[in-house]
């Protein structure tokens, strides 16, 4: 087992200071946009804020925008499917629906 000689402990503890100070912020951005990037690899990325109460990313899959915190889907717009699922039941029960109106809904709208 070698031994450090004090000097050179203090040269080891003043490169490391050096390297992960100025450099430390860059190589952090840095992975955090290969890790964004990987993580939304099959969607454009609009918008990836951090809150102090999560981070929100914005996403878009051809012509729908997906909302999402952290890492969980909160609802996506316009969502064809969700909005089928709540005109269908009421036509239903009509003899000829002619004209539909959605009033209401959650945080997209649906």
């Amino acid at each position: 087992m070698s031994r450090i000689a004090p000097s050179g402990k203090l040269a080891l503890a003043g490169l490391t200071v050096l390297v992960f100070g100025l450099g430390g912020p860059s190589l952090i951005q840095s992975l955090d946009n290969f890790c964004l990037k990987t993580r939304w690899s099959t969607q454009t990325v609009l918008e990836n804020r951090s809150t102090r109460y999560g981070n929100l990313v914005v996403t878009r899959t051809e012509d729908q925008v997906n909302f999402y915190e952290n890492g969980l889907l909160l609802f996506s717009f316009p969502n064809q499917y969700a909005a089928e699922e709540n005109v269908h039941p009421v036509m239903l029960q009509h003899l000829k629906p002619q004209d539909i109106l959605i009033l209401g809904g959650a945080m997209a709208g649906n």
